[in-house]
């Protein structure tokens, strides 16, 4: 799942990971995200950092699994401070990208959804 109000992010991020064979859905707003989650199974979730409506951090806090497993949740932001790092760090966000995306970024976090899955995780 991807959503992100930078459009131009949000597009590449799908492309990159449709190339790579994975199904992508998208979501207008944290709001949307977060209805999508409540509903259908997602490995990933990439989620702007400071999206109108619900950015990630109120996305991660307000989500409830309900029964099924939690997706691995990806923060994307346009700026590396220190202080949004922990905050994400803090509402159980497991990755932190910064922009511009870079392929090899998007790797790692899928080794890590990988290896997870491996594990029985």
């Amino acid at each position: 799942l991807v959503a992100d109000d930078a459009r131009a992010s949000s597009m590449l991020l799908r492309i990159i990971l449709q190339k790579k064979g994975h199904i992508v859905t998208e979501a207008e707003d944290g709001v949307q995200a977060l209805e999508l989650m409540q509903h259908e199974d997602f490995d990933l979730v990439f989620l702007g950092m400071q999206m109108p409506r619900l950015g990630v951090l109120e996305v991660a806090r307000a989500f409830e699994p309900l029964g099924r497993k939690a997706p691995m949740l990806v923060a994307l932001s346009a700026q590396a401070q220190p202080e949004d790092q922990k905050a994400a760090e803090e509402a159980g966000i497991t990755a932190y990208i910064t922009k511009p995306l870079q392929e090899e970024q998007l790797d790692k976090v899928i080794r890590i959804v990988s290896d997870r899955k491996v594990a029985g995780l």
